[in-house]
């Protein structure tokens, strides 16, 4: 009898204890639950924002550059206009460019005209170098047939080796006055080129993004950044 007592406070103790940890469970799981929100079933737009710090960047950036010297005489834009390609952007004092022009004008014109006093001496020369050749075998003639002296053949052929002296001279100074020509209109080409870069226009339609000089400041060379 008091085994049997014993055994049935084991199974009570044991049958406490077991609900004990059931419950003490239930209470556990029932604060960790998490919240459900119930809303009705419909379409709708969803709408996410994203906020970061950046640079803007263009598609095309050009960077322009003076290729001339000298002081900014105009500047009809900022940073930030629209610009449109062959727009005119800088323009630089072009007296200096103007006058360096003239004078390479005037260089090619003295040319020229030496070239063509070197045709008239040329042609001068032929003149002068046909009447001795045909002097020259006239009295060589003589002198194979002995009608003249020696000394006045040897005067003739000296008179025709002079004229051939002289066309050669003359050929030799149109082609030195050609020359001077090409020379001459090198340096128009030159000044021309200068007297054009000192107006700046934009290369392409787009924003002005830098400007880093001002009116009436001088260059050795100015950039402007555009961009589009």
């Amino acid at each position: 009898m008091a085994t049997n007592k014993k055994r049935k406070r084991i199974i009570w103790l044991a049958l406490i204890l077991l609900i004990v940890l059931v419950v003490y469970f239930m209470s556990s799981g029932e604060d960790e639950s998490p919240e459900v929100t119930i809303d009705e079933v419909m379409v709708r737009d969803i709408s996410k924002s994203v906020s970061a710090s950046g640079k803007i960047q263009p598609e095309i950036e050009v960077k322009i550059q003076s290729e001339v010297s000298g002081l900014i005489i105009e500047l009809p834009v900022k940073e930030g206009d629209e610009v449109e390609k062959g727009q005119v952007l800088v323009k630089i004092n072009p007296d200096v460019y103007t006058a360096a022009l003239s004078r390479a004008e005037a260089a090619l014109n003295s040319a020229k005209s030496n070239l063509s006093s070197a045709k008239a001496r040329q042609a001068q020369a032929q003149a002068q170098y046909n009447a001795n050749d045909l002097n020259y075998k006239r009295q060589k003639k003589l002198f194979d047939d002995g009608a003249i002296s020696r000394a006045d053949f040897e005067n003739a052929s000296v008179q025709w080796q002079n004229a051939s002296a002289e066309v050669t001279a003359a050929e030799e100074s149109i082609k030195s006055a050609e020359f001077s020509i090409e020379s001459a209109m090198a340096g128009v080409n030159e000044a021309s080129d200068n007297l054009r870069r000192t107006t700046i226009v934009s290369p392409i339609n787009g924003t002005l993004t830098a400007l880093n000089k001002e009116t009436g400041e001088s260059v050795l060379g100015i950039n402007i950044v555009t961009g589009k």
